[in-house]
């Protein structure tokens, strides 16, 4: 396993850089492609002249303007090797050749290489769309404090029961039957809330008596936020179940908004700003696609 996450690894690594290869390539050659249409709904490039071309790479041109473009990217960073116009003119070939024998052996069509390729794309129609939108959005310092009223961030304690991603209904009886018997033992003496946690908690938490530190809603995840927000200091909650099995949760200190770290809290009600225009971007982009779901389930 442990083999083959550093080659999967490495082949991530391998294929981000190949893509960003592959739009290079494929933009010069639909370049060319466009030069040669003489469709009438077109407006035909005006084609090269040979002093518009710098390179040739097997056929592929290499154009000034793309040349320029490359050399002025690079000229923005510093790097400890040679950068001169020569240099640019060698590296843009070695990338060039590169797709060339990519294309060759078939990995544009690689599975992970689609995959990747096809988020870029994603990521840029999304980007393109919204941008503006996004840009726009702003966070006020009274969206901040309605927004830490219902999301306070506590110091909690826990005990953790895990379960597998799928338990039975029998796995999850028992489960819970242990957790029953563990709360029931906290709840009578608070105290042993840390010897407990020690002894029988399946997180890695256990070392330090079950103790989590602060944990902002977000991290804390909303199955154990929504039943402890607005208990007090000391409540210890029954097991509450989560993707991870049953938590026992005790709370230990609560922070006040003017404790809190403003910038990250700021971050969290811009990502929900942020969701809301692309559940509504995605909405409207929905109502024109033809979407079946065969699964009855999932309806």
């Amino acid at each position: 396993m442990f083999i083959f996450d550093i080659k999967n690894s490495f082949k991530i690594s391998f294929i981000s850089k190949l893509l960003m290869l592959l739009l290079l390539i494929n933009v010069s050659a639909k370049s060319q492609e466009n030069s040669a249409d003489t469709s009438p709904r077109k407006i035909t490039p005006k084609p090269l002249s040979a002093d518009d071309i710098v390179a040739k790479v097997n056929g592929t041109n290499i154009t000034r303007e793309e040349y320029a473009a490359y050399q002025d990217e690079n000229s923005k960073f510093v790097y400890d090797k040679d950068t001169s116009p020569k240099s640019t003119l060698n590296e843009m070939i070695s990338r060039i050749v590169g797709i060339q024998k990519a294309k060759k052996n078939n990995l544009d069509k690689d599975p992970l290489v689609v995959a990747r390729f096809n988020d870029m794309l994603f990521h840029a129609q999304v980007s393109a769309d919204l941008e503006k939108k996004l840009q726009a959005i702003t966070v006020s310092d009274d969206e901040l404090k309605k927004y830490y009223e219902k999301n306070n961030e506590y110091h909690i304690q826990q005990i953790l029961f895990r379960m597998r991603a799928v338990p039975s209904s029998k796995e999850v009886e028992e489960t819970l039957t242990k957790a029953m018997d563990v709360y029931a033992v906290v709840k009578k003496n608070p105290d042993s809330f840390s010897e407990m946690a020690s002894k029988l908690s399946q997180s890695t938490s256990y070392s330090t008596g079950g103790d989590m530190g602060f944990l902002p809603a977000a991290r804390m995840g909303y199955q154990i936020h929504s039943k402890i927000q607005g208990k007090v200091i000391g409540s210890i909650s029954e097991p509450i179940r989560s993707v991870y099995g049953f938590h026992i949760v005790k709370i230990i200190n609560v922070k006040k908004f003017d404790e809190i770290d403003k910038n990250l809290y700021r971050k969290l009600v811009f990502d929900l700003k942020r969701d809301e225009v692309m559940n509504e971007y995605f909405a409207n982009e929905r109502k024109t696609a033809k979407i079946e779901i065969l699964d009855p389930s999932l309806k």
